[in-house]
């Protein structure tokens, strides 16, 4: 991985930093897409206010940390609704999540939202690897849980040579086996919004990895941009069972790929 060129790329006041383990914490802790998002902000705010955050072990400072608001909505792109309902619908979904010692608001104002990790929460924030380095304005293109979930994913694998992930649907809607022609009316508008937010190029790639009688059960997701270093072997390669291939860019949607066409295409889109 080459994660300094990448982080380089994203403005100083946009970085943050999570790891892996930390990403999983998040994903499975149920939180809804509030609650998601403003945990995400709190990690961003974290990183920011530590200065050696990207030491990956970062000493929990004593006490708690604190930010308002209305700059954690301007963080997350909500600025214009002028209602807080959105952080606040977040903190209740928070307060029940294990995640922190310490969360609420300021009780002279209530305009600060005061929040200390509990101890092995913040150290898998600083969790050396494997880790992926974000930008919190991402989040001003991203509409839906799924949303923060796939870009969390995405975010972890981007700094590979060729980074990629594989999903069995399980895993993705919890609904074994579903055909990927329901999956993808979800998962297609959602890579769409991703990739315009990261500007990065996904190919998606629905195989029966299960051999059963409903079709594709899983997808395999391979990510391009500028930094990435996709050989025509890898790029073009296609399982025997494929069912469809759909290309994502920013600039042009989703395009699905004729089978015939997908190894071609593939190499095309990733490689070139």
């Amino acid at each position: 991985m080459n994660h300094t060129d990448l982080t380089l790329q994203i403005d100083r006041p946009n970085r943050y930093r999570m790891s892996g383990q930390f990403v999983g914490r998040v994903h499975d802790a149920g939180l809804g897409l509030h609650g998601m998002r403003l945990a995400l902000a709190l990690a961003h705010r974290t990183c920011r206010e530590t200065d050696d955050w990207d030491c990956m072990f970062a000493p929990r400072p004593q006490h708690a940390s604190r930010a308002l608001c209305s700059e954690l909505a301007v963080s997350l792109g909500l600025a214009a609704s002028k209602s807080s309902r959105a952080i606040d619908a977040g903190y209740r979904a928070l307060i029940d999540s294990c995640l922190f010692d310490i969360i609420g608001f300021d009780e002279r104002s209530g305009r600060w939202l005061v929040w200390k990790w509990r101890e092995d929460v913040y150290s898998d924030l600083f969790w050396p690897s494997p880790y992926g380095t974000f930008d919190i304005s991402w989040f001003h293109g991203l509409r839906t849980e799924a949303d923060l979930k796939m870009h969390m994913r995405i975010g972890i694998v981007r700094a590979c040579r060729t980074p990629r992930l594989t999903h069995h649907f399980s895993l993705l809607a919890g609904e074994a086996g579903r055909p990927w022609h329901r999956e993808a009316r979800r998962l297609l508008p959602s890579l769409e919004r991703i990739a315009r937010a990261m500007r990065i190029r996904i190919a998606a790639v629905a195989y029966d990895d299960w051999c059963g009688e409903t079709g594709a059960d899983t997808v395999e997701l391979r990510i391009a941009h500028a930094d990435t270093r996709w050989c025509p072997r890898r790029a073009g390669a296609v399982p025997t069972a494929t069912t469809s291939v759909t290309l994502v860019a920013p600039d042009l949607g989703a395009q699905h790929v004729r089978r015939a066409d997908a190894s071609r295409a593939l190499t095309q889109f990733l490689h070139g």
